[in-house]
């Protein structure tokens, strides 16, 4: 059961990894401009 949670990540924390990334690059972007 563990290996296969490790394989495949879940679609709610690759939500929330994209969802923050976005975040990041977007206060990024606003803090240079």
């Amino acid at each position: 059961m563990g290996s296969e949670t490790e394989k495949v990540p879940e679609p709610s924390t690759m939500a929330m990894l994209g969802m923050t990334a976005m975040a990041l690059f977007g206060y990024k972007r606003q803090r240079r401009s």
